[in-house]
């Protein structure tokens, strides 16, 4: 499977609690591909705002290339870094919601650039509250652990 990452400014990027080294990462309109494997259970993205818009979109792709995940709000995000945060069994605290979809990205809702080519059906994402740094993960076998419910 491939994991597409676009964070304006800049990310790193966690699969099941490691920490993926690709290029694109550093820059706001490049796009970060990692390979991951068919069994991943977990996405993370570490996002930094230096400034002005700011968004995450992503999308994960099977073998096929057909798209299996996008950035939407089945993601959780913070902007508190907690220990094990990208791992499976982290348990969620209150800092911790769905995803909030933000539209002051005006480029990312054009098909152009580096997010050519990414699902229709992505949003840009992050916190509700604008954070300049947020942490955003994906449980992509439905068994998310929260201390919410």
């Amino acid at each position: 499977m491939k994991f597409d990452v676009i964070c304006d400014d800049v990310s790193t990027i966690y699969v099941d609690g490691e920490q993926k080294e690709t290029s694109g990462t550093q820059v706001w309109n490049e796009k970060a591909s990692v390979l991951i494997p068919g069994n991943t259970q977990v996405v993370g993205i570490k996002c930094y705002n230096s400034g002005g818009p700011y968004g995450i979109m992503a999308q994960i792709k099977d073998s096929s290339n057909r798209v299996v995940a996008v950035s939407d709000d089945s993601w959780h995000c913070s902007n508190s870094e907690e220990d094990g945060w990208s791992t499976l069994d982290f348990v969620e605290g209150e800092s911790w919601k769905p995803a909030a979809y933000y539209n002051g990205q005006p480029p990312y809702k054009q098909d152009i650039g580096a997010w050519k080519g990414m699902s229709p059906n992505k949003r840009v994402i992050w916190t509700e509250t604008g954070d300049a740094t947020v942490f955003c993960r994906k449980v992509l076998n439905g068994k998310e652990k929260s201390s919410r419910f």
